[in-house]
């Protein structure tokens, strides 16, 4: 069976390369990724796919008429920050291209649509680095008043371009994999890096994670993410991105590809 996947990845994202780099794993699967460098049609052509993966934004004229020109392959399109009323309009307009796609994404949707849940995970295909110091903390924070005085060693980082001016650094999810084991534990501050990306490779990482909330509905998504369990094992036995290549695929109804998703996940 053969993949074609768009690149909707960005700094702190790398789904569609984890999608990509797993699928290519399996025997008797192949994934490529979109080149923008070549037409739809070409794409298409060259790699023949039985499955097309993208993001709702990535969709345009060419792509869409070749689709319905070629219903049997399989689309799923992960519709992250898309809101629900502008994925209906999308859904709708595709039935009418006699296109019926499965929608995918992060959050919950009450859009009326066909559609799982397939929330971020751990890239365990990114290189990790090697111990070169020793600091106590690396502290995300979503806002300036995150930062304050302290004592012990410490960087702070965010992924707001705004506040590059006050953290120590702005790194992208490559370089911060490269950095998680030099420091002593890894504080996320608020609720937004809760089911990030970046939280989950922190914690595959190995070093201490803490999420500094006190907001119940916070602390209500940190139960349903993680169930009670240590964050360690339940990251490596349940998010990571070969995890989300399975429920994609069961999804997809691709079982026989999925088992073997499994397999490959206990060799993990």
């Amino acid at each position: 069976m053969r993949f074609l996947i768009s690149n909707y990845s960005h700094p702190w994202f790398t789904e569609p390369y984890y999608f990509n780099a797993g699928i290519n794993l399996i025997e008797g699967a192949s994934s490529v990724l979109f080149d923008n460098q070549r037409s739809a049609y070409d794409n298409f052509d060259m790699s023949k796919p039985d499955v097309f993966v993208t993001h709702a934004s990535q969709l345009n004229g060419d792509i869409v008429h070749y689709l319905k020109n070629n219903t049997s392959i399989k689309i799923a399109i992960n519709v992250n920050s898309v809101d629900d009323e502008n994925i209906s309009k999308l859904n709708d307009f595709l039935k009418l291209q006699n296109i019926e796609p499965l929608f995918f994404g992060s959050q919950n949707s009450s859009a009326n649509i066909k559609y799982v849940k397939i929330l971020e995970a751990a890239d365990i295909f990114l290189q990790s680095g090697t111990e070169v110091y020793k600091i106590q903390q690396l502290i995300f924070v979503e806002k300036p008043e995150d930062i304050v005085e302290s004592n012990c060693t410490r960087h702070y980082v965010s992924t707001r371009q705004d506040l590059s001016n006050i953290v120590d650094f702005i790194l992208p999810i490559n370089g911060l994999n490269m950095i998680f084991t030099n420091y002593n534990e890894i504080i996320f501050k608020g609720d937004s890096f809760i089911g990030s990306q970046i939280a989950f490779n922190a914690i595959y990482s190995g070093t201490k994670v803490i999420f500094d909330t006190k907001e119940s509905s916070s602390l209500d998504k940190i139960d349903d993410i993680f169930k009670n369990q240590k964050l360690l094992s339940s990251v490596r036995n349940k998010h990571t991105g070969m995890h989300r290549l399975k429920t994609l695929l069961n999804s997809l109804q691709c079982t026989e590809l999925s088992k073997k998703v499994e397999s490959e996940l206990a060799k993990l």
